[in-house]
């Protein structure tokens, strides 16, 4: 049986930044909250000065790789994510100015809901760092449905203290949906960067591309868990 996974710290950050000109454009922090043997896991995003716009909060009572979680941006008030509703798992996604829209979902074996694909990572650990590829089925909220990705370790690694793995769309449509590259740190296991769509939408409402850098060592939180949770939302960034 394969070493068990690492789980994520407490608190941890990080920065995305444009992958055209560099430029920052949100900061991400994350916070684990440990509630009677389960996990709620908290993210502000956060304009460049500090004001936090849009907040995901992941319940892992569903399962640590498809937990239930709900995302509200506060700039124009869209909103995604997976619920539990009678034994069932419905997932949702709400536009700007339109009514809620939801399904009923099947998660496959292994299956992936946002920020679950780095405990699924990590379960895939021995298999990625052994250069073998694997099947993962990711939650597409806005297709309300899932949808087969190829998680690819590159060969040979150019680098032995990470681990390298590109996600690729397993479909003949693949040309349409950008790949996403993460690199981890070969010791602690731990997401070090993130290139691809993020859940942040552009100006637009575009899935815009980010390249995430993921703080070695954590600062102190700046406010306990319970405030991160209910901390009011800037409608806007910049001036």
């Amino acid at each position: 049986m394969p070493c068990a996974a690492r789980a994520a710290p407490d608190y941890y950050e990080g920065e995305a930044f444009s992958p055209d000109d560099g430029r920052l454009l949100y900061r991400e922090q994350h916070w684990a909250q440990r509630q009677a043997g389960a996990v709620q896991r908290i993210t502000l995003f956060a304009c460049p000065d500090g004001r936090p716009f849009a907040r995901r909060i992941l319940r892992e009572r569903a399962g640590v790789a498809a937990p239930d979680f709900d995302f509200e941006d506060a700039r124009d008030g869209y909103r995604e994510g997976l619920r539990s509703e009678g034994g069932k798992r419905v997932a949702y996604t709400q536009a700007p100015a339109s009514r809620e829209r939801s399904a009923v979902v099947a998660v496959p074996r292994g299956g992936v809901a946002d920020a679950g694909f780095d405990a699924r990572m990590r379960e895939l650990w021995p298999q990625l760092a052994a250069g073998r590829s694997a099947r993962v089925a990711f939650l597409i909220p806005s297709r309300l449905a899932f949808y087969d990705f190829r998680a690819e370790p590159e060969r040979p690694q150019p680098d032995p203290t990470q681990l390298r793995v590109r996600l690729r769309m397993d479909a003949w449509y693949a040309f349409a949906a950008p790949d996403i590259e993460l690199v981890y740190d070969a010791s602690s296991r731990k997401l070090a960067s993130f290139s691809g769509l993020s859940t942040i939408r552009d100006e637009r409402g575009r899935y815009r591309k980010t390249r995430i850098l993921f703080a070695d060592r954590a600062p102190p939180p700046p406010m306990p868990a319970d405030a991160a949770a209910v901390v009011p939302l800037s409608g806007r960034c910049g001036k």
